[in-house]
């Protein structure tokens, strides 16, 4: 999917912010051997066979061959990206507050 992505850290700040008090705090632990930072949705390697569905999804089309025809997907655009990943669209948290808002979490 084509979407914005977060800082968990973000996140946790505007539901403290939203719903805490004035003890309200966030302790950060630090992060857990092999976590990732980030994810790779669609890698380098992936990207030669990724066509732009909409604005809000991509397809990618399989690397084995299979008795499927997907010449259909010739007539999409291509991405205009090396890799595709949780940092890419990285979103500010003043976008994320809009999305809770609108999504019912935030009242």
């Amino acid at each position: 999917m084509n979407m914005p992505s977060f800082y968990i850290a973000d996140l946790a700040k505007v539901i403290a912010d939203h719903y805490g008090n004035g003890n309200t705090s966030i302790t950060e632990i630090g992060i857990r051997e092999g976590e990732k930072l980030d994810e790779v949705l669609i890698s380098e390697h992936e990207v030669s066979r990724t066509f732009v569905y909409n604005n809000d999804y991509y397809v990618i089309s399989p690397d084995l061959k299979l008795p499927r025809d997907y010449g259909h997907l010739e007539s999409l655009d291509k991405p205009n990206f090396k890799e595709f990943s949780s940092s890419t669209k990285l979103s500010r948290i003043s976008t994320l507050k809009t999305l809770l808002y609108n999504g019912g979490f935030l009242s």
